[in-house]
C-alpha cells in the first residue's frame, strides 16, 4: 500500500529521529505500516473535502481549524488577502483573528504577516478581538500603562500586564532571556486576551 503523493512529499524526520507527515491537513507520527497508511490517505482524503466544503460555503471557522495548528495561520493569512470571497462580518472576522492568535504557539516567526493583519490593513477593527469581558477590563485601563514581555527582544505584538507571567517566558524551557519593560499609552493596545489566563496585551511595537 502507498501513501497519497501529497502526503509522502511531507514525510519528514526530525533531529530526535521521529518521522511525522507534515501536511497542512494532516500531522501525525508516522512508521510506515500498511494500517497506519490506509487510515492516514483516508482522514487526508476527508480533510481535503471538509476544506473544500468549507471554502466553497465561506466558512471561514471551519477552513482554518480544518488545518493542523502548525498551519492555521496560513489559512487565516490566506482569507486576510481575499476578504471579499469570504464575505464575512467585521465583527465574525475578527473572532477568528483572535482564535487563531490565542491558538498559535509561535507568533514570532510570523510576525510580519501578523502586522499585515493587525495593522497595516484595519487598524481601527481590531478591538473587535477582544469578548465582552475583555473589553471591559480594557476600557477601565488607564491611558498610559506597564506592560512587560520575557523574551529576546521588544519587537513583538505580544506583552502582558503580568510581570511574573512575562518572567513565567523569559525562563520557561531553560532559556535565561530578557524580561521588557514600558509604558505605552493606551491607543497603541490593540486588545487585551484572557483567554489564557496571561492578561496578555496586543502591543502595536510598530507605533514606536
Amino acid at each position: 500500500m502507498e501513501l497519497n503523493k501529497e502526503l509522502n512529499e511531507r514525510v519528514m524526520t526530525f533531529e530526535n529521529g521521529m518521522t511525522f507527515i507534515h501536511h497542512p491537513l494532516l500531522v501525525t507520527v508516522f512508521m510506515g505500516h500498511d494500517m497506519e497508511i490506509e487510515h492516514s490517505n483516508k482522514l487526508y482524503k476527508y480533510k481535503c473535502e471538509q476544506a473544500h466544503i468549507a471554502e466553497l460555503k465561506k466558512d471561514m471557522n471551519k477552513f482554518v481549524f480544518t488545518h493542523e495548528r502548525a498551519y492555521r495561520f496560513d489559512a487565516l493569512h490566506k482569507i486576510s488577502i481575499t476578504p471579499n470571497y469570504w464575505k464575512a462580518s467585521k465583527k465574525d472576522y475578527w473572532k477568528l483573528v483572535a482564535d487563531v492568535w490565542v491558538d498559535q504557539e509561535s507568533i514570532y516567526e510570523n510576525k510580519e504577516e501578523w502586522s499585515d493583519i493587525l495593522i497595516h490593513k484595519t487598524l481601527d477593527d481590531c478591538h473587535l478581538m477582544m469578548d465582552e469581558d475583555e473589553q471591559k477590563e480594557f476600557d477601565k485601563l488607564p491611558q498610559e500603562f506597564k506592560i512587560y514581555r520575557g523574551g529576546i527582544d521588544a519587537y513583538a505584538f505580544s506583552w502582558t500586564l503580568d510581570k511574573k507571567k512575562a518572567e513565567w517566558f523569559a525562563n520557561r524551557f531553560g532559556a535565561n532571556n530578557k524580561v521588557f519593560t514600558k509604558t505605552i499609552k493606551k491607543e497603541n493596545a490593540l486588545a487585551l486576551f484572557n483567554a489564557r489566563g496571561e492578561k496578555e496585551i496586543l502591543y502595536n511595537f510598530l507605533s514606536e
